[in-house]
């Protein structure tokens, strides 16, 4: 196993797996489990500028997966298959403007998930999410609006903690 966070604070650009390993696979330098459905971790200094499409399959982002990742300057592409975001996993980061998870099956966003972001400037999130946990969206200065659908019936206390922000809820969706 690979705990979340073990590369923290590793200024790593590459990872690869040996042949043979029976738990995890890396593709073009990112960390997977040998099924492919938990990204585990993304190396800060990866190579990749600009956007990053993650495959289809995955369907959990481990905790600290993109920890102080930079490198990312305009999206990522989220696939249909994401249904998890763990605690912790876009944890000051540097990288974003609109994060659209509308398309995805996420029905679960972990403590933390994107604390202290900055640059992400929207969030949408999907008709799937149920549980949305505290300090999600904590001390994320750039964002001006987040749309919560009917479909969350566990919006935690202080997930957004900002005052800056827009949040535009579903007509369903109790206050």
């Amino acid at each position: 196993t690979i705990q979340g966070g073990a590369f923290n604070f590793t200024p790593l650009s590459t990872i690869s797996v040996a042949s043979g390993n029976t738990a995890f696979k890396t593709v073009d330098d990112v960390l997977y489990s040998l099924d492919g459905k938990n990204l585990v971790y993304f190396p800060a200094k990866h190579a990749t500028v600009g956007t990053f499409a993650i495959p289809e399959g995955v369907t959990t982002i481990k905790m600290y997966a993109f920890y102080e990742c930079h490198t990312l300057s305009t999206a990522i592409t989220f696939p249909t298959t994401l249904t998890t975001i763990e605690a912790y996993a876009f944890v000051n980061t540097r990288f974003g403007v609109i994060f659209d998870l509308s398309k995805t099956a996420l029905t679960y966003l972990g403590p933390s998930a994107f604390n202290g972001s900055i640059g992400i400037t929207e969030m949408v999130l999907p008709n799937t999410l149920s549980t949305v946990e505290t300090s999600v969206f904590a001390k994320m200065t750039g964002l001006q609006s987040v749309y919560i659908p009917s479909g969350v019936q566990n919006f935690k206390a202080g997930c957004l903690a900002s005052d800056t922000c827009t949040v535009y809820l579903e007509a369903s969706v109790a206050p």
